[in-house]
């Protein structure tokens, strides 16, 4: 009997010995005494820690606690639940091993429950804080967390950006917007398991989403402080809902598996949506919108597309769906596949190089590009063709087919090119894409230069005045040389030059090149003032302005007609920035008649948005002009070109063309060598800003006919020799020398004479060294050569 007394005892002093976890809270004791399964294992009333460290998982749903003061004992807790307890604080600090945390009140019992402090709960995965008054709350350290819902809790701000491992968000719906205090940017670029992200009645301003590649489903709802979404990266997304929002654009861009998307709500500002990258859309709620562009071509048939149309301004889409929309076109609002420059949906690609062999080794890496050769491409049924790029590149869009590619030349006696043509052959239509280089050699030595000046800003009477001087070797030989620029200098007064002259006389101006390689292309801009009305003598509207350029050496130029160029200039009194001009003029001699005319295309944004694409589309008469013959001299950089038929366009995409922003165009094509003296050619061209309606340019007329007025040319005759010379400097022309004028270097006339006959000399003994200018002009035209004095 002592021994079992003793026994007892012993057990009775161990029991008290165990600690007891303080818990001052009644209902939350009595709610632990009382829990099924049983938590006071000893039935003493008490919670040891020891059975507190035995839990796992707790729920207390709607008891009136009001303290958690003893919950740190359970420290191997994993799975908490509090509902409806009116707690004011919950310290969590000792439970590390929690994995799933909800904390909700449907009761709105939770009115002060305002701070939550979960930083370093590495285990944590799934968190709910729904319906209660949380303000802050600290999810540092929360690595695991897979799933937080965070409905109806008016927190001030949040940080996700580092829960790699989060699947889904829920964030607001209090019920009232101005209830909601969390506001800014939420951040979600380190959330690349993201895949459902809901968000309502919030007073976020933006939503960064960008690398969420995870991301399914974002929901969006009744947040009029929203202006921003970046998607980008969100290639898995395929269910979009931004209602009620203060969104003014969204980039779709990265949304490639977008099948249902929802905008509607009227405080939206959206005004442009671009689903081009779309192609597995299906439905678009739009309907609430003010849309002024909507481009859904994309190379699918949409089932739903839901617009308003009232303040539609253009709509692009894929061919097959646009009679699916015979609404926009009883309104008349513009519709039409012409704002991608790819089709929509599945193409093939053929895409390529051309590039010089100048040394004749093989084509490499050093070796030159060719831009702006055209290259032709035939199915068998139809043919069209392309240009390379200012780096060399082409590219066709094609369907299933056999296909042949040609190099085509201005004049393909110079080049030699591997392979002559090539063959490209696609089984199928499935975004297959093949390679074809070219690589041109010279054959034998032609060198052959071009120049052409062309109007950028028009002459008007006291203003400035632009000119653009291109020069080209379209010859097969590396070359260096001059270039002279001719202008009345009584009526014109030289501003600057965007290349220094490296010598300048009265109405003369000369530049140096250097290593201008095959098929490059260079220009210089001159601006020059033209007199007021007021000088003199005076410029006045419809005044004829006469400038000259010559590109130097011309003695051995294959072609020297080219290497001078005449232009004539009518003044004028106002002008359209987006015109069209043959620079020959308006009557040509029909001696012409077969001989390449050259255009001018200039466009300005006169808009007030950046453009984004520009397209020159002109259509060439076929009766008129040879379409073979076209070739680009120079152009606006960023240009690719198309050809089919006896259409043209050329297609800035991406130029990004700032408001007053301006570029051109400038090509040569041949008339018909049938025409008859007398006939007018014609041409217009169609300029399309973006999503607008084009704007046609003037009507160039130019007519073949006898000129009243004989055409001032360059006598290509002339020769000065010796030069540099010493002492005496002979001058011979084909025709007669009407007067040989010398100037020295700073535009000083030195000496004038009329020989009226076929020679000349100039005595440059007593002269000084230097560098000097003869100009000289003949019954047969003009020319100003440099003179080097030694």
């Amino acid at each position: 009997m002592k021994k079992l007394l003793l026994s007892l005892l012993l057990i009775g002093i161990g029991a008290a010995a165990q600690p007891v976890v303080n818990i001052p809270d009644a209902n939350f004791k009595n709610a632990l005494l009382t829990y099924n399964p049983v938590i006071d294992s000893n039935s003493d009333g008490q919670i040891q820690v020891s059975e507190a460290e035995a839990i796992t998982n707790l729920r207390l749903e709607f008891l009136d606690i009001v303290s958690f003061e003893g919950l740190q004992a359970f420290s191997n807790l994993e799975s908490f639940d509090n509902w409806g307890n009116p707690v004011a604080f919950i310290d969590l600090t000792q439970n590390h091993k929690l994995v799933q945390l909800s904390i909700w009140d449907a009761q709105n019992d939770l009115s002060t429950f305002d701070t939550l402090d979960l930083s370093g709960m590495n285990f944590l995965t799934n968190l709910e804080l729904s319906q209660n008054s949380l303000l802050h709350l600290n999810i540092s350290g929360c690595t695991s967390l897979k799933i937080m819902n965070l409905r109806e809790s008016p927190l001030i701000d949040l940080d996700v950006s580092n829960l790699t491992q989060l699947e889904e968000l829920n964030i607001g719906e209090f019920g009232s917007v101005n209830d909601q205090r969390i506001s800014g940017m939420l951040n979600l670029t380190g959330c690349a398991a993201l895949q459902t992200l809901r968000i309502g009645e919030t007073k976020l301003t933006s939503i960064n989403a960008s690398g969420c590649h995870s991301l399914l489903k974002l929901d969006c709802g009744t947040m009029p402080t929203l202006v921003s979404v970046n998607l980008q990266g969100c290639s898995g997304m395929n269910d979009l809902r931004l209602t009620y929002t203060k969104l003014s654009t969204l980039d779709l861009a990265d949304c490639v598996s977008l099948v249902y998307i929802d905008l509607n709500g009227f405080t939206s500002t959206i005004s442009d949506l671009d689903f081009s990258h779309c192609p597995n859309l299906d439905q678009a709620n739009l309907s609430t919108l003010d849309l002024h562009t909507l481009n859904i071509k994309n190379g699918r048939r949409e089932t739903n597309v839901f617009i308003n149309e009232s303040q539609l301004e253009f709509v692009c889409m894929d061919e097959i769906q646009i009679a699916d929309f015979p609404m926009l076109q009883v309104l008349n609002i513009p519709v039409n596949s012409y704002c991608l420059f790819t089709p929509g949906g599945n193409y093939n690609t053929i895409k390529g190089k051309v590039t010089f062999d100048e040394s004749n080794n093989g084509c490499d890496e050093n070796d030159a590009p060719h831009p702006f050769l055209k290259v032709k491409i035939n199915d068998g049924t139809n043919q069209g063709s392309t240009f390379t790029n200012a780096s060399g590149n082409y590219y066709f869009y094609t369907d299933a087919g056999n296909f042949t590619l040609i190099p085509e030349f201005e004049n393909p006696a110079y080049f030699t090119t591997t392979p002559t043509l090539a063959t490209v052959n696609f089984p199928q239509n499935d975004n297959s894409v093949t390679t074809q280089d070219f690589c041109l050699t010279p054959n034998a030595v032609h060198p052959d230069l071009e120049i052409v000046v062309a109007p950028l800003v028009p002459g008007r009477p006291g203003f400035n005045a632009v000119y653009q001087i291109v020069y080209k070797n379209k010859g097969n030989q590396t070359l260096s040389g001059n270039i002279s620029f001719n202008f009345d200098d009584a009526l014109l007064d030289f501003i600057a030059a965007s290349i220094v002259p490296d010598a300048q006389a009265t109405g003369l101006l000369s530049f140096n090149y250097t290593s201008l390689m095959p098929f490059e292309s260079r220009s210089i801009n001159v601006s020059l003032k033209l007199n007021a009305p007021t000088e003199t003598p005076p410029v006045n509207i419809d005044d004829q302005l006469a400038f000259s350029a010559t590109i130097n050496p011309v003695a051995t130029d294959e072609t020297p007609e080219d290497n001078v160029f005449q232009y004539t200039q009518t003044v004028v009194g106002s002008f359209d920035p987006n015109d069209k001009q043959c620079l020959e003029g308006t009557a040509v001699s029909a001696a012409q008649i077969g001989k390449y005319l050259h255009y001018m295309i200039n466009f300005e944004n006169t808009g007030t948005h950046v453009a984004e694409n520009v397209v020159v589309k002109d259509v060439i008469d076929a009766v008129q002009f040879d379409i073979n013959s076209f070739q680009i001299l120079d152009a606006t950089d960023g240009m690719s070109v198309k050809v089919t038929g006896n259409v043209i366009e050329f297609i800035f995409e991406g130029i990004h063309l700032p408001i007053g922003g301006h570029g051109n165009v400038l090509f040569k094509i041949r008339t018909l060598e049938n025409l008859a003296p007398n006939t007018t050619v014609s041409n217009t061209a169609n300029i399309f800003f973006d999503y607008n309606y084009p704007i046609v340019t003037n009507r160039a007329d130019t007519r073949f006919a006898n000129l009243s007025v004989k055409d001032v040319v360059a006598d290509l005759s002339i020769r000065i020799f010796p030069n540099p010379a010493n002492d005496i400097v002979n001058i011979k022309s084909g025709g007669i020398l009407k007067s040989v004028a010398l100037f020295d270097i700073g535009g000083r006339l030195i000496e004038k004479q009329f020989p009226n006959a076929e020679s000349a000399h100039l005595d440059m003994s007593l002269k000084s060294s230097g560098l000097y200018f003869v100009k000289i002009i003949t019954d047969k035209g003009s020319t100003t050569q440099k003179l080097l004095k030694n």
